[in-house]
C-alpha cells in the first residue's frame, strides 16, 4: 500500500549481509595486496603510511603490516632530514650572495636598491606568494612519533589486546628524544586495570623496558 515502508525478506537482509561482507573483503585482499606490492617495490612513501593505517585501523593485529609501516616510517624520518638540511642550506646560500652583491666600484648602490625594489613591486606576481605558501612543511621527526601514538590510541580502541599495537607503540617511544614513561606505564596500568587478564599491556611494558634500555630494539 501506498504510504508504508517496504521491509525486507529475511532472505533480502541475509543477501544484504553478504553482499556487505563481500565487499568488504574485496577491499582488505586489495588493501594487503596494494601494500605488498609497494613494499616489495621499495615504495616507502607517504601514500604506504597512508594504506598501512587504514589497513590497521580495521585490523591491528596485522604484525607484518605494522612492520612495513616501521621501515616506511624510518625512511621517512632519513628523507626529512635531507630535505631540511637541503633547504638550510639553500637558504643560507642565497642569504650570503644575496649580502655580498655589490656595485663596479665595490660599494652598494642605495640608487640601484631602491629602483629595483620599486620596479619588483610594481611587477609584483601574486602568484609567486602562493608558490611560496604551498611549498610543503617538512615534519618533525617528534611529529611523525606522536602521529604514531596516536594511531597506536586508535588501534588499542579496536582490540586492547593486540601484541603487534603494544610492540609498536613501545617501539615508538623509544625512538623518541624525551618519551613520556610515566604516562606509558600510567596506560599499562589503567589497560590491567579493565581487564587483569590482559597480558599484553604487560608484554608491552616489556617492549617499553627494551625501548628504554635499547633505542634500536624492534
Amino acid at each position: 500500500m501506498h504510504g508504508r515502508v517496504k521491509v525486507k525478506t529475511p532472505a533480502e537482509q541475509e543477501e544484504a549481509r553478504k553482499a556487505e561482507r563481500l565487499k568488504k573483503i574485496q577491499w582488505y585482499s586489495q588493501a594487503v595486496d596494494g601494500i605488498f606490492t609497494k613494499r616489495d617495490a621499495d615504495e616507502l612513501d607517504a601514500d604506504l603510511m597512508a594504506r598501512t593505517e587504514d589497513l590497521l585501523r580495521v585490523n591491528p593485529d596485522f604484525s607484518t603490516v605494522w612492520n612495513t609501516r616501521r621501515s616506511t616510517l624510518l625512511r621517512l624520518i632519513a628523507n626529512d632530514r635531507v630535505l631540511a638540511s637541503t633547504s638550510e642550506s639553500s637558504a643560507t646560500n642565497g642569504s650570503s650572495t644575496a649580502s655580498t652583491t655589490t656595485t663596479s666600484n665595490g660599494q652598494e648602490s642605495s640608487e640601484a636598491s631602491a629602483t629595483s625594489s620599486s620596479s619588483t613591486d610594481d611587477c609584483h606576481d601574486p602568484a609567486d606568494s602562493s608558490d611560496a605558501s604551498a611549498t610543503p612543511r617538512i615534519p618533525t621527526r617528534d611529529e611523525r612519533l606522536v602521529d604514531e601514538l596516536t594511531l597506536t590510541m586508535v588501534c588499542l580502541k579496536v582490540n586492547p589486546k593486540s601484541y603487534g599495537v603494544w610492540h609498536h607503540r613501545g617501539w615508538v617511544m623509544g625512538q623518541m628524544d624525551e618519551p613520556n614513561w610515566n604516562r606509558e606505564v600510567e596506560l599499562c596500568s589503567r589497560a590491567l586495570a579493565l581487564d587483569s587478564r590482559n597480558c599484553d599491556p604487560l608484554l608491552g611494558l616489556s617492549a617499553l623496558c627494551c625501548a628504554a634500555l635499547n633505542p634500536f630494539c624492534s
